[in-house]
């Protein structure tokens, strides 16, 4: 795995590395075997600032073959926030752009379908592509129609001659894992006629430095989404960036809308997250040091609130095993403390170990079982749900230990 060197939207050279983790495991290579091979690998996590345009991405690129189509225990489904998050984002686009039975919806990596299954609801044309097997057979048994493969230009032509131009592409958590992003436009333009949109939705890098978010950096998200950069890059393609919208899912998350017309009744939004952007200097090397020297004394605090409660005796168990967590397990230095346990409610990982630890993950009521006095919870972008769901099965109260933006204890 080589490091990418230039910057994936202008191509310059003139890089700024402004964090780095060190060598770290992936984040979703959750295993049976304490030992695997692929468990074990680990890769440079830093992250880096393009001085041209102000694009921010990771230093090393890891084979997406590994990452996506040798073992991928994600599941869009699993969690009810996840699901209304969907259920929002179809209506919204419905409402918006006026779905009719007739019009073709194709989501980008769609995983196991929960997005596409609520355009269902609109329109019976529709069709997902993802790399991952694994999500592919869950979609299709949900009557979700799903190519397994990674999206390019002949996945994009198939889909073409299949179908025609679809109304809406939509591309969600995915953009921001693709290395080579003028062929993935390039592809999209291929399904792309005059009156279709493309819905990008990713989380904000303004977000991730504003609430501390240091744990959405691991190695499938490659970029790290900001809107003006994106708005001159689009451009060569003959594309608009129309319309920019903000929601709170993963943290904080902008849906980009993007077609071959401008849409002169939307183009505010554009210039609001720009100067939104721009205002909190993003783009600026000394605002990304400062983050970095934010986040090493983040994980400190986080390391010493577990070693206090260690040396109380108050017994850590750890619910929800997210990849971003798995970026927060393996920031902290094991030596220092102990937690009892780790549990998900995904059957994709429980019975699995967790990346870069001894930890085997297990279902909630099993964590519970090992009565544990305080739960940390690593999943804090679902924190409210994840808390119902531990009161829903418990025979006692506990206390939550959320770990962003600051370490804080819920009762």
């Amino acid at each position: 795995m080589a490091a990418d060197l230039d910057c994936r939207l202008c191509k310059s050279s003139d890089l700024y590395k402004f964090i780095n983790f060190g060598d770290m495991p992936l984040a979703d290579a959750f295993h049976t075997d304490a030992v695997d091979e692929r468990r074990n690998l680990r890769f440079e996590l830093a992250v880096n600032l393009c001085r041209n345009c102000g694009w921010h991405q990771l230093t090393e690129v890891v084979d997406p073959k590994i990452l996506y189509q040798e073992d991928y225990p994600y599941d869009s489904r699993v969690t009810t926030t996840g699901q209304m998050h969907w259920h929002e984002f179809a209506g919204s686009v419905h409402k918006f752009y006026g779905l009719s039975e007739s019009d073709l919806v194709v989501d980008v990596g769609s995983n196991t379908g929960a997005l596409l299954e609520e355009f269902k609801k609109f329109t019976p044309k529709i069709q997902g592509v993802d790399p991952s097997a694994t999500a592919c057979e869950i979609a299709v048994r949900f009557g979700i129609p799903t190519i397994n493969s990674f999206f390019d230009a002949d996945t994009a032509q198939k889909i073409f001659h299949d179908f025609g131009f679809p109304k809406i592409i939509t591309a969600t958590n995915s953009f921001a894992h693709v290395d080579d992003l003028d062929a993935w436009v390039l592809a999209a333009l291929t399904l792309m006629g005059d009156e279709s949109v493309l819905i990008i939705e990713s989380p904000h890098v303004f977000d991730l430095f504003e609430k501390n978010e240091f744990d959405t950096i691991y190695h499938e998200h490659l970029s790290y989404i900001s809107v003006r950069p994106l708005v001159t890059f689009f451009a060569k393609f003959g594309l608009h960036v129309n319309l920019v919208e903000h929601r709170e899912i993963h943290g904080g998350s902008i849906r980009i809308h993007i077609s071959k017309k401008l849409r002169g009744d939307s183009t505010n939004s554009v210039q609001e997250i720009i100067t939104k952007e721009e205002s909190a200097n993003i783009f600026n090397q000394s605002t990304l040091d400062f983050f970095a020297k934010k986040i090493k004394n983040l994980i400190s605090d986080i390391e010493n609130t577990i070693v206090s409660m260690n040396s109380e005796k108050v017994r850590v168990g750890i619910v929800s095993a997210p990849a971003k967590g798995m970026t927060l397990l393996n920031c902290l230095r094991k030596d220092l403390f102990d937690v009892i346990g780790i549990s998900d409610r995904s059957s994709l990982k429980i019975g699995r170990f967790a990346p870069g630890t001894a930890l085997k993950v297990s279902s909630d009521k099993e964590l519970l079982a090992l009565n544990p006095d305080i739960l940390l919870i690593l999943a804090w972008n679902f924190k409210y749900e994840i808390m119902n769901n531990i009161s829903n099965i418990a025979d006692k109260k506990y206390k939550f230990l959320i770990p962003i933006p600051t370490p804080t204890v819920i009762e």
